[in-house]
């Protein structure tokens, strides 16, 4: 099974009991190859060696015994697969103890031509065989331009409460109440430690990023957009292609310019035909709203002060979820009710715009 944040892709081989999968979403891309070799199998280690790539992990249960790999003797497969390895600059992984539950035999490897690698062969499981968890430092996740890092002093942190926990789980399986409790206690305040960092981090960034966003506004608003347009990043757009008719398009640039001319498009006075009925009804209607417009009305509209509306503004509770409202927004509020105060004070609307276009469909 691959975690659902990664990307597996499987290549297709005829090999017999054979799996390769390509895994992408680390740091690096991994091959893995994973194989089992049973007792009255023949097999030939050489249709494996095309698929030998640059990160490769090749694992599995081989049923081969070699002394130098912490086996009590070596057999016949065990020496048909140390010069395969041997030839391929593969490196064995060894365990922590032995992987067969019925032997002192380790039946089950790693082999890999990663370096820094470490494998540990954990005391649980229901299978004959037991567990082997391989691990590197090498190796790590990737992380897009909107979801930033942790800094390594939490990463360090996370890594020991992982250490901490897989000892738990291993240590709650043999009973000794003693140990059990004070590995889990030291869990609880691991893991306590590192959601007060991971919450202290983040406040930070949020900090800096709205001081940047009201630096950048004290000094013009071009400054301030810029800043601004950081989160509003490519990837983030809600759609990728648009279909015009028969024709689909996804560039970027060209969606921008289908769109601009669209709207555009929409924007403009259509072309009254008199002969048509309909146009001849809206031309109707239009006149009767601007003759009723015209006419004086009898309601006294009393006046209201910029303050007074303000006034009611700030009693108004700002989202908990961005904290203080920066200045720029106050700036922001301000100009809408001087704006507001000026479509109030208008003159008359001028007759409706009504465009009939192509219409775009979003993908």
């Amino acid at each position: 099974a691959v975690g659902k944040h990664l990307k597996a892709t499987r290549i297709d081989t005829n090999i017999e009991n054979t799996v390769i999968v390509d895994v992408e979403g680390l740091t690096e891309q991994i091959r893995i190859i994973g194989i089992y070799w049973p007792q009255y199998q023949s097999r030939n280690l050489e249709d494996l060696t095309s698929y030998i790539s640059e990160k490769t992990i090749l694992t599995g249960d081989f049923n081969a015994s070699a002394q130098e790999w912490q086996s009590p003797v070596t057999d016949a497969r065990g020496n048909q697969l140390k010069k395969w390895i041997e030839k391929n600059n593969l490196l064995f992984i060894p365990g922590t103890k032995n992987s067969s539950k019925r032997s002192d035999r380790h039946i089950d490897r790693i082999f890999t031509n990663i370096e820094d690698v470490e494998a540990e062969t954990l005391n649980t499981g229901t299978s004959d065989h037991w567990p082997i968890v391989m691990k590197s430092d090498r190796i790590g996740f990737q992380t897009d331009g909107n979801r930033p890092s942790l800094p390594p002093y939490i990463v360090g942190i996370l890594k020991q409460v992982r250490r901490v926990r897989n000892k738990y789980y291993r240590e709650r399986k043999t009973n000794f109440v003693g140990e059990v409790e004070r590995t889990r206690l030291l869990l609880r305040t691991l893991t306590k430690q590192v959601k007060n960092e991971v919450y202290n981090y983040k406040s930070e960034r949020w900090n800096a990023f709205l001081s940047t966003i009201q630096e950048s506004h004290d000094r013009n608003g071009k400054h301030f957009w810029s800043h601004l347009s950081k989160i509003y990043k490519p990837k983030t757009l809600p759609i990728s292609k648009l279909k015009a008719g028969s024709i689909t398009i996804a560039d970027q640039q060209e969606m921008t310019n289908m769109l601009s001319s669209y709207y555009k498009e929409q924007a403009n006075s259509p072309t009254i035909d008199e002969s048509e009925k309909r146009d001849q009804k809206i031309v109707r209607d239009y006149n009767k709203i601007m003759n009723t417009l015209s006419k004086p009305l009898d309601i006294k509209v009393e006046k209201v002060a910029s303050s007074e509306v303000t006034k009611i503004i700030k009693k108004l509770k700002n989202k908990k979820s961005s904290g203080s409202v920066p200045r720029f927004l106050e700036a922001s509020k301000d100009n809408y009710i001087e704006k507001t105060k000026c479509r109030c004070t208008s003159s008359r609307p001028n007759p409706p715009n009504l465009a009939f276009g192509n219409t775009l469909e979003v993908i």
